[in-house]
């Protein structure tokens, strides 16, 4: 055998081949790593869904300095809540289906406030009002999520007109309260239709892009030989 590559190339192959078996190796883990938030997400669906009040009663809230709360709530779901009063916060975002629109935030109180402590309130998504078409009615059944912080390009809110893109703590506490809990919220959840973030791109999608790139590696070496061979670099023969 007697091979006398093209050096330019080669400098050019060698790494187009790394980063296309790379991307594909990457897409299987995507495969996977879908397939692991569709199952725990049906796991989630299949619990009977519990109490708020009951789930929450013995959490404490964290004070200064803050610590992660988050972490240590139930994940539900749970069933509905009664919220504190008519107070309310519109929050651009999508609903389960990703259509666009305005989603409703409301305080609830966790469990009973005693004489000697005020139980924390946590915001809780009530409705949803799409940007075209009549607002949805109350959500049937919750679940804990993180309070996320505010995003790179997040707009500023515009609390005159209650049009919220972010969720800033200071203007949160000034809207329902210093008892507010400002870790976590409780989000609409549909434990009979997988959310729109899982079926965007199914697991087979991602496999079916792995072997797209695994498919152009080949091509990339089956296409380098055939040249060097055509060039007379490349012969399997004396």
């Amino acid at each position: 055998m007697m091979f006398r590559p093209f050096p330019v190339m080669t400098l050019f192959a060698i790494p187009s081949l790394i980063l296309l078996l790379w991307l594909g190796q990457w897409q299987l883990q995507r495969a996977e790593w879908k397939v692991g938030l569709i199952d725990a997400f049906r796991n989630e669906a299949v619990r009977p869904p519990v109490d708020v009040s009951d789930a929450f009663r013995d959490l404490r809230v964290c004070s200064n300095p803050p610590c992660d709360v988050a972490s240590n709530y139930p994940s539900g779901p749970f069933l509905p809540v009664e919220p504190l009063n008519e107070r309310s916060i519109r929050l651009f975002g999508n609903d389960l289906q990703a259509r666009p629109g305005w989603r409703i935030f409301q305080a609830a109180q966790i469990g009973e406030e005693t004489s000697t402590s005020q139980q924390p309130s946590i915001l809780v998504e009530t409705k949803f009002e799409p940007l075209s078409g009549a607002a949805s009615s109350n959500v049937s059944m919750l679940k804990t999520a993180p309070i996320p912080p505010r995003g790179t390009y997040a707009a500023d809110n515009n609390l005159e007109a209650n049009e919220w893109y972010w969720f800033d703590p200071t203007a949160l506490k000034h809207e329902f309260g210093e008892a507010l809990d400002e870790t976590v919220m409780l989000v609409a959840f549909d434990p009979n239709q997988l959310p729109a973030n899982l079926t965007r791109t199914p697991p087979a999608q991602h496999i079916g892009y792995a072997v797209t790139w695994y498919g152009m590696a080949i091509a990339l070496i089956v296409l380098y030989g055939a040249f060097h061979a055509r060039a007379g670099r490349l012969r399997f023969r004396k």
